[in-house]
């Protein structure tokens, strides 16, 4: 705990005054613990002084001045004692307004918490007014005691409608301005209410992790450049050979420099391949390294498609990591949609990264050639898995009878439906209990479903293989699912839409490319083969005696 030298100096009416200094660093602010007794009343933030000694009030509340002695005291959050001349000592009634605008109504104090601020430099928390619930905190941060930004606090946090916090909605995030992100030194986060000015507890400390062994990492790289050709099939014959990390990142890397020096020969000066080197350092410094578990043998493949840029990948893979048990594979498909997510592989250990130049329906068919489990997992959408995912797709699998398939049920940021399943309607993927309550009853069991969508969904690996995958002359990969669980359907095989197997949706999964001809194609293709499947009788299924 830092040395804080200050000083209660008065309580003049419902008003504790007073300053204190962090004699450590004298410019930052200090968070101040207002107690009557052991009772915690609340925090208020000593701030703004030139010469370090940060004055502080805080507004007693009237339960105070009950016509009872009350010992007040204050101190330095998480100190062990407190400022000179405290404790003092407050007894009577309620002695009237204390500050200019005290005749006003008493402004409700939100409850909430500053929960964490990630690696990443997010800061993320939740906070709603108690007597008044439909009204949404307006929270500003403080960094190092300058005002740095503000946000509304009306995200839904399931966790926090669980514990019967009104509608959940009042989940905050907030990103750490770049210059804090590049400091050396820690930085004080601190939430509060920007109506009320009280403190959300607990303020934070950030300090960027630099990994520093990336320059070294990037000038090997560059001597590589020489020999590029040769070093690039050796790098793909690592990756056969055992698909260790090290031969992922050579490969992607070489990729860069292959791509460089085509814009090179196109024109751009040599100069550009520098370009490599600020990518690398900006990535290695600004993102924290994790791995995921590397099983020989799994039991489930997660394919991811990279379907927003480095950043949010990122956060959707760490949230995803955080997420899982067990001996599962994660596969990262990147359609290069966006360069910077070939960087991933830098900061983001024991994926297998796939850049896959094809189409939506040969990226999926190619990721389940790929995948190494029994069980696939798709997701092509920016969204994470909600708790206990993984243990739903590993039931869902050993019902009986056993599905083929399962579709996921993907909630918005709101909490409610996007899709549970698809629904064929005249030939046309329509989503299946869209806008609707996921805890309603009709979508609270495993139940059939038509199809799954192309989002999210979960399939028997030998199921896909046997039916040759997504038949690819279709446009969209909706389209293309809905025609594979036709005939999937038609060979005895079952879709069931599973509940606990479920993501949470970050962001629009990106627009499926397609004339309105096209469409009117596959509702067409997908009406002639429900009809003809309709009038053909199912394969016999073998019978286990």
């Amino acid at each position: 705990m830092a040395d804080i030298n200050g000083r209660l100096e008065t309580i003049a009416g419902r008003v504790v005054e007073g300053w204190a200094t962090d004699l450590a660093d004298p410019a930052l602010p200090v968070l101040i613990e207002v107690r009557d007794g052991d009772l915690l009343l609340g925090s208020t933030l000593a701030a703004g002084s030139q010469d370090g000694r940060h004055r502080f009030g805080f507004l007693l509340p009237l339960d105070v001045f009950d016509g009872t002695e009350h010992v007040i005291s204050v101190r330095a959050a998480g100190a062990g004692t407190d400022l000179q001349n405290s404790p003092l000592r407050v007894v009577g009634h309620d002695p009237g307004p204390a500050l200019p605008d005290a005749a006003k109504p008493a402004l409700t104090i939100p409850t909430g918490s500053l929960d964490l601020v990630s690696d990443e430099g997010w800061v993320m928390g939740w906070a709603w007014y108690p007597n008044s619930p439909a009204e949404r905190v307006e929270i500003e941060f403080l960094i190092d005691g300058a005002l740095s930004g503000s946000t509304v606090a009306a995200s839904y946090r399931a966790d926090v409608a669980a514990a019967g916090v009104g509608d959940g909605n009042y989940g905050y995030s907030w990103a750490l301005p770049y210059h804090v992100l590049t400091r050396a030194r820690e930085s004080l986060v601190i939430a509060r209410d920007k109506r009320t000015g009280h403190v959300l507890p607990e303020p934070r400390k950030f300090r960027q992790l630099v990994v520093t062994d990336a320059v070294e990492k990037v000038t090997a790289l560059e001597h590589e450049l020489r020999q590029l050709t040769a070093s690039i099939g050796l790098a793909q014959r690592r990756e056969r050979a055992d698909q260790q990390e090290a031969a992922e990142l050579f490969r992607i890397v070489g990729d860069f420099f292959v791509q460089l020096a085509a814009a090179t020969a196109a024109g751009e000066p040599p100069g550009s391949l520098r370009t490599l080197r600020n990518a690398v350092t900006e990535v290695t410094s600004k993102y924290r390294p994790f791995a995921f578990e590397l099983p020989a043998a799994p039991a489930i493949s997660l394919c991811i498609e990279a379907v927003a840029p480095l950043a949010q990948t990122y956060q959707q893979l760490r949230a995803i990591r955080d997420s899982l048990s067990g001996k599962v594979e994660v596969i990262l498909l990147d359609g290069g949609m966006f360069e910077d997510v070939s960087l991933l592989p830098l900061v983001v250990r024991n994926i297998r990264y796939l850049r896959l130049d094809r189409t939506p329906l040969q990226r999926v068919n190619d990721a389940m050639q790929a995948a190494s489990a029994d069980i696939v997992v798709y997701l092509a959408d920016l969204a994470v898995p909600m708790e206990g995912w993984l243990d739903a797709v590993r039931a869902g699998f050993v019902t009986e009878p056993a599905p083929a398939a399962l579709a996921a049920q993907m909630l918005g940021a709101d909490g409610v439906l996007e899709h549970a399943g698809v629904t064929l309607a005249a030939g046309e993927p329509v989503p299946n209990g869209r806008r609707r309550d996921p805890g309603a009853e009709a979508f609270a069991f495993a139940a059939p479903v038509e199809a799954v969508a192309a989002t999210a969904f979960a399939v028997r690996r030998d199921e896909w293989l046997r039916l040759h995958g997504l038949d690819e002359s279709y446009t969209s990969p909706g389209a293309a699912l809905a025609d594979f669980c036709l005939r999937l359907r038609d060979g005895g095989g079952t879709v069931l839409c599973e509940p606990g197997f479920a993501f949470t949706q970050w962001g629009a999964a990106p627009a499926e490319a397609g004339s309105a001809d096209a469409a009117r194609d596959d509702s067409d293709r997908l009406r002639q083969l429900a009809a003809a499947l309709a009038h053909t009788p199912a394969a016999p299924q073998p019978v286990s005696v």
